[in-house]
């Protein structure tokens, strides 16, 4: 199995070297002004699609109703993440089942460690999984707590000011609603429409 997983990770790196060679060099983000960025899955698209606003070209890997723990990346998801300026996972296992983000990441030449690629659970109270034998384990899906939402949100915020600080005030601006909401909205809506989607997700 791992010999197939590796090969099949050399023949999309193949692939995308073979389209990367009819491409102009001129990446997407030098010609529209935007930066490109890609998330692991939909939950953390959404999260950073409200902060980022119209200043970024977006793109999600994982397919909504698609498991995350356990994916094979297209080479299409390779070919975004290789041409991004900037990649957001979850963390907290939640990419790690089969490995595919980290041979993902290390394809598309961005498993260094001053590669943009930014963790957005990075503070978030974790809380543990609660299936027996697993209490050990953190729960991957931090984001249906309300404050470890906003943690996310603020870290999406932080790494886009970073690699583009020309639209700090705006960036800051498309995320202040986001917190006044979760504060608010969110409280009475945002554990249900979380639970929805990642029942969804694993059905």
């Amino acid at each position: 199995m791992k010999r197939f997983v590796k090969q099949k990770f050399a023949l999309l790196a193949a692939v995308m070297l073979f389209l990367a060679a009819g491409c102009s060099a001129k990446s997407s983000s030098e010609e529209n002004g935007k930066l490109k960025v890609v998330t692991t899955y939909s939950i953390l698209y959404d999260i950073v699609k409200n902060v980022g606003g119209d200043h970024i070209d977006l793109y999600s890997i994982v397919p909504v109703g698609t498991d995350p723990h356990e994916y094979d990346p297209l080479p299409k998801d390779v070919q975004k993440t290789t041409d991004a300026d900037i990649v957001f996972y979850n963390g907290l296992n939640l990419e790690t089942g089969n490995g595919w983000f980290t041979k993902l990441l290390e394809t598309a030449e961005k498993a260094g460690d001053d590669a943009p690629v930014y963790k957005l659970s990075e503070g978030v109270k974790a809380k543990h999984l609660t299936s027996k034998g697993k209490e050990t384990e953190e729960d991957p899906h931090a984001w249906l707590d309300i404050q470890n939402g906003i943690q996310y949100a603020k870290n999406a915020r932080d790494a886009l000011i970073k690699k583009d600080p020309d639209h700090k005030k705006t960036t800051k601006k498309t995320r202040r609603p986001i917190l006044k909401s979760w504060k608010s909205f969110m409280s009475k809506r945002w554990t249900a429409l979380m639970t929805s989607r990642k029942t969804a997700a694993s059905s």
